[in-house]
């Protein structure tokens, strides 16, 4: 963590925090700064001018707390902060320097203090404000609609807001959208898919005839996971669940669809009977977020990315026969988006090792995977084709190297 004098000057360090994981904070005028992770393990407090992190507050067993975050001051030293519980469910609490703290309201969103007494938050994607004791700790009167579209993420509680004291708030009204679109491969838009949108993630499916996709739910703002017949132009949606459903696949059969789901805390793997809807968690002993990447072509090997106790994300592969976990690249770096090839005999993934996203030329066989899928490299070439920063191979059969990628290139 680094702060920087708006005069200007160099920027000088306060803390070290782990890399790769959103922080978010508070900085108070008697110095002090209070500041936690997005992953919510607690939040700390550190002098502004540097010096050791204190643990102020932490998730409580006793109240089913699974994530403590977005801290913000208030007036007389004291905060409210956002707590995540089991049920995946949020309420707005107001917390100590000593480490108590009660709910002031079950709601799952970031909430900021404004003068003259009130706490801003927002619900069903509404910018709301509320009268608010500050020396009590209580809500009072209706609420108060501030602006009736904001972007709000139900699943984090993050709300994209910021009130000044002086009573100015500034908002951003609308999420990210794109559409999906087919292309040729000299990178000519061709037609249209599906319009304007939230979306994530996208995967062809049953060899060509399907697509899955990821598109926010604009009323809950929650993501599910949508599958598209692209010969009909019919979608079916597979999760409706409270939480988000991202990064899907399918299994050869189709009747299984593996994905990164929420339970209270961080995105975990979970597969999902397509004729009863039962879930099934997958990896329970691992506690940092979990992101579906591929399945081997014979069905046996799900590989995801897993982050790290140092903030990167490492790429895994787990047998789905006996649940055993295989490292396929653990490093300082991040390694994410990992592709079987089309005969299951390599793997191709996303790796800033150098850097910088960009793809390795050269990489010897010693520095790449060999294990009990018999993970070989055999040199630099790869042929391949980039949408953002997701990976698809063109020749998967062909691949002969390790590849990375950033936005930019094509």
């Amino acid at each position: 963590m680094k702060r920087i004098d708006l005069t200007g000057g160099a920027p000088v360090t306060i803390c070290d925090v782990r890399e790769g994981i959103g922080q978010t904070g508070t900085w108070g005028i008697d110095g002090q700064i209070l500041f936690a992770s997005v992953q919510g393990e607690a939040i700390m407090r550190v002098p502004a001018s540097g010096g050791a992190q204190v643990e102020v507050i932490k998730p409580d067993p006793a109240r089913k707390e699974r994530r403590v975050t977005w801290p913000s001051l208030l007036p007389d030293g004291r905060f409210v902060y956002l707590a995540g519980f089991d049920d995946d469910s949020g309420a707005i609490m107001l917390g100590g320097q000593d480490g108590e703290a009660r709910e002031v309201l079950r709601v799952k969103s970031a909430a900021q203090y404004l003068d003259p007494g009130y706490l801003v938050f927002a619900h069903d994607s509404t910018l709301i404000a509320r009268r608010f004791d500050a020396a009590t700790g209580t809500l009072r009167g209706d609420p108060i609609a501030i602006a009736d579209r904001a972007n709000h993420f139900l699943s984090t509680g993050t709300a994209q807001f910021s009130a000044s004291r002086n009573g100015v708030i500034a908002y951003l009204p609308h999420r990210d959208e794109s559409h999906i679109a087919a292309f040729d491969r000299s990178g000519r838009e061709l037609a249209e898919v599906r319009p304007r949108g939230g979306y994530q993630r996208l995967r062809v499916v049953a060899r060509g005839r399907e697509l899955l996709f990821d598109r926010v739910d604009p009323r809950t703002t929650t993501w599910d996971v949508w599958r598209l017949e692209l010969d009909r132009g019919v979608e079916t949606r597979l999760t409706n669940d409270p939480g988000s459903e991202v990064f899907a696949l399918l299994d050869v059969d189709g009747n299984m669809i593996y994905s990164a789901a929420r339970g209270g805390g961080p995105p975990r793997l979970y597969r999902r009977n397509l004729a009863t809807a039962v879930d099934e968690q997958l990896v329970t002993d691992q506690p940092g977020m979990q992101m579906v990447s591929d399945l081997s072509p014979d069905g046996r090997w799900l590989l995801y990315s897993q982050r790290s106790a140092r903030g990167n994300f490492d790429l895994l592969a787990l047998s789905l026969s006996d649940r055993h976990v295989v490292p396929v690249r653990r490093s300082p770096a991040d390694e994410e988006g990992g592709h079987f090839s089309r005969d299951g005999e390599y793997v191709a993934f996303i790796s800033d090792e150098s850097g910088r996203q960009g793809v390795p030329d050269g990489v010897p066989a010693s520095r790449c995977p060999t294990n009990r899928f018999n993970r070989r490299w055999r040199g630099p070439a790869l042929e391949r084709r980039w949408r953002g920063a997701s990976l698809s191979l063109g020749r998967t059969d062909d691949v002969r190297g390790c590849a990375s990628t950033s936005a930019g290139d094509r």
